[in-house]
Order: structure tokens, then sequence, then C-alpha cells
């Protein structure tokens, strides 16, 4: 999902994680699906986010089953890429 430029990371965090959502890396999450074991590394996007005002999110068991409006009442979201499809 992508947020406006005035929005901090610390702002985003705080607006995805109250509705549930974990920060997600796909290439090494699937990677651990695959069985390999990848080097375990911070799943934080603070620098991407301070480049491209973007986080990739995975859903948990605690979102609400309307969690793509959710999202897009958030304060400061300009779009929202559902499913997202990395390129690893």
């Amino acid at each position: 999902m992508t947020f406006a430029g005035a929005t901090s990371y610390e702002m985003a965090l705080e607006g995805v994680n109250g509705l549930g959502f974990r920060l997600a890396d796909p290439c090494y999450e699937a990677a651990r699906a695959r069985g390999a074991k990848p080097i375990w590394h911070s799943m934080s996007q603070a620098q991407t986010f301070a480049q491209t005002q973007t986080l990739v999110l995975a859903t948990t068991s605690v979102n609400a089953t309307t969690w793509l409006s959710q999202l897009q009442a958030l304060a400061g979201v300009q779009h929202i890429t559902a499913p997202f499809a990395a390129a690893c």
C-alpha cells in the first residue's frame, strides 16, 4: 500500500498495526515455505518506506473480514494493491 508523502513511517505502522496487519517479506516467506532457510533479517521497511512511501503487508488471524475497506479509510492511504505479486 502507498501512503501520502506527509505520512511518516511511524504513523503508517501505527495505523496498520491497529487494524491487525503485519509487515511482510513475500520472497523471504516463500523461501521458508519451500523449506529453504534464508538468513533471518528484520522485517522493518523503514528504508523502503522513506524512498517509496509503501508498505508490504500480510493479514493475520485478527484482521476483520472488512480489512480492505478499513485500509482504504486509513489516514494518508493513496493506493492499495491487493493481492500483491512479489518479484522474487
